[in-house]
Order: structure tokens, then C-alpha cells, then sequence
């Protein structure tokens, strides 16, 4: 009895065990992956504004003249077409006296400056093949001189040695230019003798062609001047006198010409012209040109025809239209004077650059 009891509790306990939480536990089961949690797109770092370029231009004449006018041209043509580029105009030699001024743009000290190219002779002999009166006639003579290596090439090169960037090199005509005095009429170069006159700075030599006394005038100061008697006139440019308002001061002018000169207007500092990038370079060379092209087509001959009726009746019998009443005696005052310059600059030209000037203007020096 008592081994069936034991065995009874054998098999109960044994049951028990079985169905003990040990006995029927489970497999433990994973958790549930939560969902991956997105990340935020990264935000773009914003955008630098487009750097903008800012360009002190500077120039001597005074405000309506035909090289002012280029100059406000060019600003606008390139304003107007990026908003990159911001140029701040400084007329009537503002900022440096002008004969400072190609070494406030060699120095850096301005980026550009608007200027006839006889104002770099100092730093560029070559510059002087432009003012030969006579010599260049079109731009049909003129470009394939400035595309010769021998010819605008040693002009660009001098001026690079002298830190300098030409923008814009083209021939044109200068219309009529004049000598206009307060003290009498001029007929003839002798007419002249005794009499002191204001040369733009290194054009001293048409003052000794023409028989006067030649003073180094800036055009800012020219005005005083002729007025207050320091000199007697000055050797200039039809437009200049009716612009600059010489007629003003000096009733007795006397016009010759017209006068096809080379020329220059857009000078750049070369280290600062070499840092801008290639389409800023290539957008201010564009616009260079279609502003010397818009000055040839329409400004100058509008001005200069504007002029000469202003003058004519300003001056009236006053004003002689040499190359109208006696074109022998003209032809003597354009002689005289290329001789002149050719006497004074040409001993500074390379022999291959005089060469390539006679091979294509047919001028002979």
C-alpha cells in the first residue's frame, strides 16, 4: 500500500515539475524593431551673393565734353547689362591733377581712367604715333597697324611694363581742331610769334610748330587760365572750346582740320585687370567697344557740328575757317606740326615699329 502511495506521489510530483513555469516556459521572443526615425534632409548652406566689382573711373574733362561722354557711356553699357560690376565716375580730375593720372592707374591707386593715349607717353613712347598730324587717314590704315606685332604690339607691350591695360584701340576722327586766343585773329603761323599758349600736357610740340610759347596746362585749370591772362590761348579741339567754354575767355579762333588721330580711351590697371575673371574681362572689352562706337558714329561728329554753329555765332567773323578760306595756308599748320612731333618723339621709336607705322599709314618718317 504505502509503494503505491509513494509512486503516487512520484508521478505527482513528476506532473508537477512538467507543468511548472520552468518546465513549459517558452522560447523567448525578440521585441518588436521599432521603425527606423528619418532624418531631416540637411539644409543647404545659403548661397554667397554674387561678388560685385567696383571700379573708380576717373577722367579730366568736364562734364559734356565728348571723352566725358564715353566715359558715362561705358559705365552705363556695362551697368546695364550685369550687376556685378558697380562704376563710380570721377570727372574734371577730381580725385589726381591729370598729369598724375596714368600713375594713379599704374599704381593701383584707381582701376581705370578715361583719357586720350597721349597722356601715357611718358610711360609709353610708342603712345606718340597717334598724334602725328596727317599720318593716319581711317580705320582701314589703323587696324592692321594695331594688329602687327611691330605696331600696336610694341604699344601694348610698353604699356604693360608700365602696369597698364588698353581696352580699346581704335583710329578716329577728331572733326576740327582749332586755336583760340584772346588777343587777335590768327591767320598764319607767323601770326602767332609773342603770343603764350596752354598745350595739354606732352603736346608742347604744336605750340613750337606753331610759333607760341607752349605752357603745360591741365584741362581743369585751362579756363583760369586764359582768363586771368597767365596765357594767351590754347591749342585744343573744336569741341573743346564750345564744351570746355574757352569761347568764354578767348573770342578769336581759328579752325583747322579735320584731324583722323588714333587713339585709346580706356585704360586699366594691369594687375587688377588680371585678376577678374574672364567674362568680366571679356564684358568690359565689349563694352569698351561699343562705346568708342557710339562715340565715333554719333557723339563726336553730332557735338562737333553742334560746335561749330555755336561758334559761328558766338564768334561770328571772329571765328576763321582756315581749312575753308585758304586750304594752302591749313596745309602749312599740319605740316609744321607733324614735323614737329616727328622731331620730338619719333628718335624714341624701335626701328621695326617706325617700319611697320610707314608700311601701313604711308607716311613717310
Amino acid at each position: 500500500m504505502k509503494r503505491k502511495v509513494y509512486l503516487l506521489v512520484a508521478v505527482v510530483m513528476a506532473l508537477t515539475l512538467l507543468l511548472s513555469p520552468l518546465g513549459c516556459a517558452k522560447e523567448p521572443v525578440a521585441p518588436p524593431e521599432k521603425p527606423p526615425v528619418e532624418k531631416p534632409p540637411a539644409e543647404k548652406p545659403p548661397e554667397k551673393p554674387a561678388e560685385v566689382y567696383k571700379i573708380k573711373l576717373i577722367y579730366s574733362y568736364h562734364p559734356g565734353d565728348v571723352r566725358a561722354n564715353l566715359a558715362e557711356k561705358f559705365k552705363e553699357l556695362v551697368e546695364k547689362k550685369t550687376d556685378q560690376i558697380k562704376i563710380d565716375t570721377y570727372p574734371s580730375s577730381q580725385l589726381y591733377p591729370q598729369k598724375e593720372e596714368p600713375h594713379a592707374v599704374a599704381s593701383g591707386a584707381v582701376e581705370m581712367h578715361s583719357f586720350a593715349s597721349y597722356a601715357y607717353m611718358g610711360v609709353a613712347p610708342a603712345c606718340s604715333i597717334g598724334i602725328i598730324f596727317g599720318m593716319w587717314k581711317s580705320m582701314d590704315q589703323w587696324l592692321p597697324f594695331w594688329n602687327d606685332p611691330n605696331g600696336g604690339g610694341i604699344i601694348k607691350k610698353q604699356l604693360n611694363e608700365a602696369g597698364i591695360h588698353a581696352l580699346d584701340a581704335t583710329c578716329s576722327s577728331q572733326i576740327y581742331i582749332a586755336d583760340t586766343n584772346a588777343r587777335r585773329p590768327l591767320p598764319t603761323i607767323p601770326s602767332h610769334d609773342g603770343l603764350k599758349f596752354r598745350c595739354p600736357p606732352a603736346l608742347e610740340p604744336w605750340g613750337r610748330a606753331l610759333h607760341t610759347d607752349p605752357v603745360s596746362i591741365s584741362i581743369a585749370e585751362a579756363f583760369t587760365a586764359m582768363q586771368t591772362g597767365m596765357v594767351d590761348g590754347t591749342h585744343t579741339g573744336n569741341i573743346a572750346i564750345y564744351s570746355q567754354n574757352w569761347w568764354q575767355v578767348c573770342p578769336y579762333t581759328t579752325r583747322y582740320g579735320p584731324l583722323w588721330v588714333w587713339s585709346v580711351d580706356l585704360f586699366a590697371n594691369l594687375k587688377w585687370w588680371d585678376s577678374l575673371p574672364d567674362d568680366m574681362r571679356n564684358l568690359l572689352e565689349e563694352c569698351a567697344q561699343e562705346a568708342r562706337e557710339w562715340s565715333d558714329r554719333e557723339d563726336l561728329a553730332n557735338m562737333d557740328a553742334e560746335a561749330t554753329e555755336f561758334l559761328q555765332e558766338k564768334l561770328a567773323e571772329n571765328y576763321l575757317l582756315l581749312d575753308v578760306v585758304d586750304p594752302k595756308e591749313n596745309q602749312l599748320w599740319m605740316d609744321a606740326v607733324a614735323e614737329e612731333f616727328l622731331k620730338t618723339y619719333s628718335p624714341k621709336w624701335p626701328a621695326e615699329f617706325k617700319a611697320a607705322a610707314e608700311k601701313y599709314s604711308g607716311f613717310k618718317i
